[in-house]
């Protein structure tokens, strides 16, 4: 059933009567809590952690937290590269889910936790706002609109899966969250009492680092409706989602209201109590704690006085009116008991940052704009929970039921993993990140790193290639000198010299200084192996990919050996000149520059086309 958009309007702004709903439970981590709140921005990053790294198994990207936590380049540097859609045709019919439908990730982010997350990221966040507009869907078909929402909600949802549903899932460290990545159950087909401890600390990671970059009365509004998502009391960080609101709505005490049949009456002779305003739930020292002041008077025909009224000497700020705030009494015999509330001035924002209306706002055009959220007059209460431990969790008022979120017709079965009836679905795939386009940056970079990659490798073996080459040729110069110091040994092994006797000749011969003979030819060598060897693997690799893609057949593995075939092959002929030339300049018995090297070869390649070949004098005609 659908309820009047103004009936729900009303219902959000009216005061909560304060018998109806009591506070939270409270909270013994309140310390933690002012500390937690800002470690995205204070924990130190060591020099290793200050840059970029791949892990080496899933080639995922991992950025320095500062980095995480910077408003608008966070998500753009998690990412690596912007995202950019692929043309459905290419993707392929077999769409399979990217997370598995039995994991904790539903139970605990569910759908539409992950859709509405999905649209706080498309209005605040730049880079994903950026990808949304400059990849629109045709404007006559809204299904494909729906469809490139579920395919960025099912980012999300991988997203929250590997980072956020344990213990490891904060960006404190590299090594924090591959540990969180590699963790064993980290994903299981049920919630334990074990693993809640774990996963509640991956929620409050996941808040505090939201909290780090978006600070706007606005943007903390929706981070409180967001966390009430999270359905599991035992789960949902009720705590944080109270200061979130206390932050939003910055009130101020306006009014202090007694508790009927409150005893307030004191002997004239004893001393008079104090009263103390609970403190706001929004942390840090810019809010300030409600104070009042008791005037009394005296009780007719009696020795007693009672309260006349109260003074609101500081009406504070940062309070909510999501939850009542209490006023206390401090008896003179230690006893702090309360005894009224006090009612709360919050802000009323009717509009956003972009100056846009949106309040009220339809659930219609909520479906239809997958950038819209909910009215900033919307606001989550504090509902108890009966026979619960817990006391109670945070609920949105008045919004659809939430159901099972099962997609129900054949389009949705085929294209979604869940369905949130007003907020969207979370699609089968997620966003695909296509490659790279080859130009000419592109491939010197691999030409770049491919050069330097192979004259690194070939440097450091260029004095096993020398012996090998003396070997394999019987250098005699290098044959005696190995059966001198043979002969200095008694008992000195015959046959082939090894490998060893053949570094060990030629410094006895030449000095250390003979190990580097041809490397200026080997460096030639290597840098035009290398720099065409890495950039001919990559595009012959495109090459075959796309027509197994094309031909409905093919493999990544196979792709790429097959690739890295070919490459060979061609880098081959073209390195042959220099290679022909490396292997002539390590058969020397001195050391030669590569000009000399190649001016010889020059030379006698000439008189070897002059010099008649010797099969021709055996069959020459005699006169």
């Amino acid at each position: 059933m659908r309820l009047s958009l103004l009936f729900v309007l009303i219902i959000c702004i009216t005061p909560i009567s304060p018998l109806s709903l009591p506070p939270p439970p409270p909270s013994t981590r309140r310390n933690f809590l002012k500390a937690s709140s800002v470690i995205p921005l204070l924990l130190p990053m060591g020099a290793a952690q200050a840059l970029d790294l791949l892990d080496p198994k899933t080639s995922q990207l991992y950025v320095p937290q500062k980095a995480m936590t910077t408003t608008g380049t966070g998500s753009l540097k998690t990412r690596g590269i912007p995202l950019n859609s692929v043309p459905r045709e290419s993707r392929g019919e077999n769409r399979k889910s990217t997370v598995d439908r039995n994991s904790n990730a539903f139970k605990i982010y569910t759908p539409r936790f992950v859709c509405y997350l999905s649209r706080f990221l498309l209005t605040y966040d730049d880079p994903s706002r950026l990808w949304w507009f400059e990849n629109p869907p045709p404007p006559s078909s809204p299904l494909d609109s729906d469809s490139k929402f579920s395919e960025f909600s099912e980012s999300v949802s991988v997203g929250l899966c590997d980072y956020f549903l344990g213990p490891y899932g904060s960006y404190s460290s590299v090594d924090v969250a591959i540990a969180g990545l590699n963790a064993k159950q980290q994903v299981a087909s049920s919630i334990s009492s074990k693993d809640l401890k774990g996963i509640k600390q991956g929620v409050l990671n996941l808040l505090s680092l939201l909290q780090a970059r978006y600070r706007s009365s606005e943007q903390k509004r929706h981070l409180a409706i967001l966390f009430s998502f999270i359905e599991d009391e035992r789960v949902q960080p009720t705590t944080e989602i109270t200061s979130l609101l206390g932050e939003a709505d910055n009130g101020f005490v306006k009014q202090l209201n007694l508790y009927p049949f409150v005893d307030l009456c004191y002997p004239d002779n004893s001393k008079l109590p104090s009263f103390e305003i609970g403190p706001p739930p929004a942390l840090g020292n810019d809010y300030k704690q409600a104070k009042c002041v008791a005037e009394w008077e005296q009780v007719p025909l009696s020795k007693e006085k009672k309260l006349k009224k109260f003074t609101i000497t500081e009406p504070g700020n940062g309070y909510t009116s999501a939850v009542p705030t209490s006023v206390y009494v401090l008896d003179p015999d230690g006893k702090r008991r309360v005894v009224g509330s006090a009612i709360i001035s919050a802000q009323n924002i009717a509009r956003n940052n972009n100056n846009e209306l949106t309040y009220p706002l339809p659930f219609e055009d909520i479906k239809r704009n997958k950038l819209r959220l909910l009215p900033n007059g919307v606001r989550p209460y504090f509902k108890v929970e009966d026979n619960k431990t817990s006391g109670g969790k945070y609920v949105v008022p008045l919004l659809p039921e939430a159901g099972k979120f099962a997609p129900r017709t054949k389009f949705e079965k085929k294209n979604y993993r869940a369905v949130d009836e007003l907020f969207g679905a979370v699609g089968k795939t997620p966003v695909s990140l296509p490659a790279l386009k080859l130009g000419s940056r592109e491939y010197s970079r691999l030409a770049l790193s491919g050069a330097a990659a192979t004259v690194f490798c070939r440097t450091l073996l260029n004095p096993l290639e020398l012996a090998k080459t003396k070997i394999q040729l019987k250098d005699q110069a290098m044959m005696e000198e190995v059966e001198r110091t043979r002969g200095e040994k008694k008992g000195g092994e015959e046959g082939m010299p090894s490998t060893g006797e053949i570094l060990s000749a030629m410094i006895e011969k030449d000095g250390p200084a003979s190990l580097a003979q041809s490397l200026d030819i080997t460096f030639l060598a290597s840098c035009v192996f290398g720099s065409f060897g890495f950039g001919a693997t990559e595009l012959f690799r495109r090459i075959i990919v796309n027509f197994n893609l094309n031909n409905g057949g093919g493999t990544d593995y196979v792709a790429l050996l097959t690739a890295a075939a070919f490459a060979c092959i061609f880098t081959s002929v073209v390195a042959a000149p220099f290679e022909f030339l490396r292997v002539r300049s390590m058969s020397l018995n001195e050391r030669q520059s590569v000009t000399q090297v190649f001016q010889t070869s020059i030379t006698q390649f000439t008189s070897n086309l002059k010099t008649p070949p010797t099969f021709i004098d055996k069959y020459k005609v005699r006169s």
